[in-house]
């Protein structure tokens, strides 16, 4: 195998010249077979998204305001109570603020597990922590794809995206996603091509 660009002799399967650097491309690797002519190319994926973390992030700075108001009137009320009770007081702080973390970190955990990946074939949907579920909408089965962006939703640059679809699933709704509007419009052009 030559080089394409200063037509050293090279190692076949390399990736670059030892040369001069050129990059001559990826060799197939071992157990992987090109594919034939006149099949498909391989499947690509285009865009990987979550739901916005902006409604959980809400959740977690209200959750540390209200922790340091809780800090400070347990504190207050354990400089003026008995000794017994101000012995007492420091755990019952430290066990309200674990309990207000406790919803934050239970949506920061709803959010991560709901994923939706747009590929050059179609639309999945994957939910679940212990158990997966995984929805694909194959793109030449969406009919529609609109959006529902409330007035809240706007000033905050997020929406609903909701895909109709052909299939029995019907219609499919990619919730709070940022920028709605470009991802309609993308799955859209996926859809045409």
């Amino acid at each position: 195998m030559h080089c394409p660009q200063c037509h050293q002799v090279i190692p076949d399967g390399s990736r670059f010249c030892n040369l001069c650097g050129a990059v001559l491309g990826t060799p197939p690797q071992p157990g992987h077979l090109a594919p034939a002519a006149g099949q498909l190319p391989a499947e690509v994926v285009h865009a990987v998204m979550h739901p916005s973390f902006i409604f959980v992030g809400v959740r977690y700075a209200l959750a540390a305001v209200l922790s340091i108001v809780i800090v400070v009137l347990g504190a207050m009320i354990a400089g003026k109570a008995w000794d017994w009770l101000s012995n007492v007081i420091p755990w019952v702080v430290g066990f309200v603020v674990v309990v207000l973390f406790l919803n934050p970190i239970y949506n920061h955990i709803l959010r991560q597990i709901e994923t939706y990946t747009l590929t050059s074939e179609k639309v999945e949907i994957q939910t679940g922590l212990l158990i997966k579920r995984t929805q694909n909408i194959p793109l030449q089965k969406i009919q529609d794809v609109s959006t529902q962006i409330t007035l809240l939703n706007r000033m905050l640059g997020i929406g609903d995206v909701v895909i109709d679809s052909a299939s029995s699933s019907g219609k499919i709704i990619l919730r709070h996603v940022t920028n709605p509007q470009a991802v309609a419009s993308e799955i859209l052009a996926r859809v045409r091509k």
